[in-house]
Order: structure tokens, then sequence, then C-alpha cells
């Protein structure tokens, strides 16, 4: 059955369109504000070599991010009726296809180690490799995001979760002074993108609760 909960709330695209430009261009500016800002801040904090080890295994990580969605984002953006059921089986694939890729990469970690002649890297690709399966579990909730046009919740999410990623990465750096910092706000960057995306709006909670109480469960 088609469900209206994925749709827009209403069918005015030039409004639609004028806020995400508007949203969606301030998101960007503040990720680029806080990627100039972390740079700056960072490059304090930690050692050259520190910037160079991630830098090893961001290509590896980047790769693996490209077969997370296998395109069903865009299933779902451009199918013109969209259903429960179908949304759930995007979803539980987007996990599966992330869990898939996360224990592949953490068995090929030792090649990148390998390959590099850096130990350190082993580490560093499996904790990379959870993030893929992290966000597997986002990829639904942001596409239905950009399909009901909701852009003024994604770019707050964008803007909160890239903050909080650079916060994270300064407490780490000022704690530890180890590369991990720089992992550690790709992580709470995100968990937090992710968390955000999965929770539904006050529109969306409203609608669903309208939805349960006008077809209850009969009681047996």
């Amino acid at each position: 059955m088609k469900s209206d909960l994925f749709d827009p709330p209403h069918k005015d695209v030039r409004t639609h369109a004028a806020s995400g430009f508007v949203f969606s261009g301030a998101a960007q500016m503040t990720k680029i504000l806080v990627q100039l800002a972390s740079v700056v801040v960072m490059a304090r904090l930690l050692a050259p070599a520190d910037f160079g080890l991630v830098a090893m295994v961001g290509p590896v990580y980047a790769f693996a991010l490209l077969f997370c969605d296998l395109g069903l984002s865009q299933a779902t953006l451009q199918r013109p009726n969209l259903t429960a059921a179908q949304v759930n089986t995007f979803f539980w694939f987007n996990v599966a296809v992330g869990s898939t890729i996360t224990l592949i990469l953490t068995a090929v970690s030792p090649l990148v180690g390998w390959f590099y002649g850096e130990p350190r890297t082993i580490g560093l690709t499996i904790a990379m490799a959870t993030l893929v399966g992290i966000s597997g579990l986002g990829n639904q909730h942001g596409a239905l995001m950009l399909r009901r046009m909701a852009f003024r919740t994604q770019a707050t999410i964008n803007i909160v979760s890239s903050i909080l990623g650079l916060i994270g990465s300064i407490i780490w750096g000022v704690l530890f002074h180890s590369y991990w910092a720089l992992f550690f706000g790709m992580a709470v960057t995100t968990l937090s993108a992710t968390a955000g995306a999965g929770r539904p709006g006050p529109r969306q909670r409203e609608r669903c609760c309208a939805t349960a109480l006008a077809s209850p469960a009969p009681i047996s």
C-alpha cells in the first residue's frame, strides 16, 4: 500500500526548491568552515605523520562507501509510488550490504598494512570499516528526507553532526595527541548524522500516530 508519509507535506515545488537552496547552501558553508577550523586546530595538536596515516586509509574507506548504497537511495527518490514494504526492504538490504563490506574490509586490513608497510593502518582500516556499516543504517533515512524535501531538517543534521565531529576530534587530540583523534571526529560525525536521520520529525511522528489510532489492532 502506498504511504503519503514518504511524500512532501505539500506540493508547492517552488517553496521546496527555495528552501532547499537556502538550507543546503547554509549547510555547505558551515561544513566548509568546520573543515577549515579542523585543519587549523588539529594541525596544532597532531604531528604531520598522523594526518598521513589517516590519508593512507582514506582511499580504501572512500572506495568502500561507493558500494554501500548500490543505488537504492536513487530508487527511493525516483519511485512514483513508494510503499512501507519497499522502504523496509531497501533499508535491510542497505544494512546487509554495509555489514558485508565491513567484514570484507576487516578481513583485508592486514593487506592494507602490508601494502603501506605500516602496521598501524590495520587497526585504522578496521575502525573505518565499522563506519561503513553505520552509514548503511542511515542511507534510506537520508533518501527519505530528500524525497519528503525536508531540506531544513537535513541541513540541521549535517551542520550539527559536523560541529560535533570537530569537537570530538579536538577533545581527543587535546587528551591523547594521537591520529585516532581524526578517526574519532569521523565516527562522531557519522554516528550523529545517522542517529539524526533515523529520528522522525514532529510532523512525521504526528502522522504516524494518527495512522495508528485510525487503524487500531484487534483485541483478542
